[in-house]
Parts: C-alpha cells; sequence; structure tokens
C-alpha cells in the first residue's frame, strides 16, 4: 500500500526517490508498511564498507581471515552507510554552524517510507539514511539535519522543542550507541529477525519516559491467525540500561511475557465491523478538529511528539474535508484487533499549503484500524491497499 507522508516538503528532498512501502513505526513506531507512521520495515542492506570505525568505544573487533590468494583482493565498495556515532559527528558540523550550543536532540535511521538500518545493524551499527535534530537550549527552534549515504543533503530549522534543555544531555552525540543499545534490547528477549523501528528521543509522547533520552525500539510481527503483534523497548540514551518493555497498549511485560506473546496460539474470528471509528475520525477532519484527529492516532502513527508535528501540518493542509464514503475492505483477511476500510474523502487545500499527498477534489484512502489501550485508533493511512 502507498503510503501518504505527513509532511512531504519536510521530508522528500532527503528521501532521494526511495521505494515507497507501509510505514513502520515507529520511527509501537515510525512504520514503512500501510503508513508513514512506519509497519513491516524493509531493511537497505548492502556490505559494510572496509575500515569504518563504528565509534561505538574501545571493543575489539575480531581479526579478519588472511586469504591465501596469489594477488591481492580488490577493495570492497562504499557501501555509502554511517554508524549512528558517525552520523551524529557529521550533523554536529552543520549543527555548531546554526549554533554553537547546540543539544543533540533526536535521531532516527528511516526516513517516512523506509526503515535503512543495514541488516546486520545490530553489529555494524550503520544505516544509509540518518535525520537529526538538534535544540537550541534558549527558545523552542531545532534544526534537522538530512544524511543520505556519508553526505548531508539538507538541513532546515523548525519549531519543535518541548522539553527543557538540562546540562547533562550529550551536545554532539547519544550517550550510547545504536548498537550498544540493541545489545540490551537482544539481552531481553527482542528476536533478531525482526527488523525494529529505532530512533532516540527526549520528547517522549510518553509521559513516563518525556524529557529524558531514550532509544526506542519498536517492533511488529506479521502473525497469519491473530492480531498483528507490537512491542517496545525503552533504552536509557545516557547509560544504555533497560527501562521498560511494553506492549501496544502500553502494559509493562517481562522478557517472559514477550516470550508466551510471541508464541501463543492463534484464535479464531476478527470480531464486528468497528467502522465508527472511522467515523470520527473523518468527523474531526471535516469539522478542522486537528487535534482530536490526533488523538486518534495510534502509538505507530504517533509514537513520539515529531510525528505527531508531521502528522498536525498533514491534517492542517486541508481546508475543506467531505467524507463521501466508508466500506470495508478484505473484510475476510481482518484480523482480531486490526481492521481496514477504504474511505473516499472530497477536499479542498489551503492556497500555499506544503504538499502532504492529499489532491484537489477526490481522494481514496485505506484507514486501517487497530484496537489500543481499550479502543479503536487509526493505525495506517495509505493509498492503496
Amino acid at each position: 500500500m502507498a503510503a501518504v507522508a505527513p509532511d512531504s516538503d519536510k521530508v522528500k528532498e532527503a528521501m532521494m526517490g526511495e521505494a515507497s512501502v507501509w510505514r513502520c513505526a515507529l520511527p509501537v513506531g515510525l512504520r514503512c508498511g500501510m503508513v508513514f507512521a512506519l509497519a513491516t520495515m524493509l531493511a537497505c542492506s548492502g556490505p559494510e564498507g572496509p575500515g569504518q570505525d563504528d565509534g561505538a568505544g574501545p571493543e575489539a573487533r575480531a581479526p579478519e581471515a588472511v586469504q591465501a590468494q596469489p594477488e591481492p583482493m580488490p577493495p570492497r565498495p562504499e557501501t555509502g552507510t554511517l554508524t549512528s556515532l558517525e552520523a551524529a559527528r557529521l550533523a554536529y558540523t552543520e549543527a555548531v554552524k546554526w549554533r554553537e550550543d547546540a543539544v543533540f536532540w533526536y535521531m532516527v535511521a528511516h526516513t517516512l517510507h523506509e526503515n535503512c538500518l543495514e541488516r546486520d545493524w545490530a553489529d555494524s551499527d550503520r544505516s544509509r539514511h540518518w535525520m537529526a535534530n538538534f535544540a537550541n537550549p534558549e527558545d523552542t527552534q531545532i534544526l534537522r539535519v538530512y544524511i543520505d549515504g556519508k553526505t548531508v543533503v539538507k538541513t532546515r530549522e523548525a519549531e519543535g522543542r518541548d522539553s527543557p534543555c538540562r546540562p547533562e544531555y550529550p551536545k554532539d552525540r547519544p550517550g550510547v550507541s545504536l548498537k550498544e543499545a540493541g545489545r540490551v534490547v537482544f539481552a531481553n528477549g527482542a528476536p533478531r529477525d525482526v527488523m525494529p523501528s529505532v530512533c532516540y528521543v527526549i520528547d517522549n509522547m510518553d509521559r513516563q519516559f518525556a524529557g529524558r533520552p531514550v532509544w526506542q525500539f519498536r517492533f511488529e510481527e506479521r502473525q497469519e491467525d491473530e492480531g498483528d503483534l507490537y512491542y517496545a523497548f525503552i533504552v536509557d540514551g545516557l547509560n544504555g540500561k533497560l527501562l521498560s518493555i511494553h506492549d501496544a497498549a502500553g502494559h509493562e511485560l517481562t522478557a517472559k511475557d514477550l516470550e508466551a506473546l510471541r508464541t501463543r496460539k492463534p484464535g479464531g474470528g476478527a470480531g464486528p465491523a468497528h467502522r465508527e471509528a472511522v467515523d470520527t475520525f473523518g468527523g474531526h477532519l471535516a469539522k478542522g478538529r486537528i487535534e482530536a484527529a490526533l488523538d486518534m492516532l495510534d502509538s505507530t502513527m504517533a509514537p513520539n511528539a515529531e510525528m505527531r508535528r508531521m502528522w498536525a501540518e498533514n491534517f492542517g493542509s486541508l481546508k475543506k474535508v467531505k467524507v463521501k464514503a466508508i466500506e470495508e475492505h478484505g473484510r475476510e483477511k481482518w484480523k482480531p484487533g486490526l481492521q481496514t476500510y477504504h474511505v473516499t474523502f472530497e477536499v479542498q487545500l489551503k492556497e500555499g499549503a506544503a504538499y502532504c499527498g492529499w489532491e484537489p477534489g477526490v481522494n481514496e484512502r485505506w484507514v486501517q484500524i487497530q484496537q489500543e489501550g481499550g479502543a479503536w485508533r487509526i493505525h495506517a493511512i495509505g493509498t492503496g491497499p
């Protein structure tokens, strides 16, 4: 299903022709599946470049085996990837041009369309795309730095800091690398064969961690006979300690709880339709109630303040909205707690608004809803089934 970008002007230059798939997210995540809020994320794989220091500290690497060859082997090609700490250092060189006292604030290894972590990210710490935000400690301004491969392709100043800047926050990097945080996640039951949506964040939508630097790892597992499984790991971004494992509804889990969820026997039946959730969401858009519409997004669509802000700009680009039709889609494929609807909107755009995927006139969208925290919420919005 093709995805709908929250704010195309803010991200499309950084995407550079990347393939559109469903969202992960999380960025429980930024998804690359059915929406930009980022789901079954596809990795952008490639070999690790030679001689690259992952910046994760003094840990020794195993020496490469020496091959008996009559002639030297040709050098391996550059992959155009950076580790999390390499990307942070590169982004910081741009941030200090903006403000000498800039503070490292946010980092993701995916676009809104695509997870760009290498398949061996747990060992290499590498991604071919990074976005890092730096905060102005004196006001709410942030600087977004977009990196493709090993090159900064764009910087953009925006409003965006919600939490106070504290002196213990590192200015130029996360306190621990993505790879170091990943070791903690895997040691506590996370599967290595499922690609997570990952971000380093301080302005966290979860009040328990708001204002605290953390690495968030959000996982989605597709299950044939049961509702898709979503869960997240939260790791302290300064010292690498595990802070939480929880499911999509925010319920705390232990490693044993997670194992039980992952190995549960499938149940039966998708249950009754819940079209009223889509009706309510469309009604909020039609009446210009942007905050109410945002409150209906689940933790995959809006896992943090940054993603919520982007969706606010997307919905805010609409001058008038009319819901012309809502139809069940693929009911035979529905799963418990997960339903899809084909929705026809008629819209007028605000003059001068950034292009966010909406066209003047009739727009078809496939809206997926998921049960989370006892309520049905918007889990995905796409331009195709």
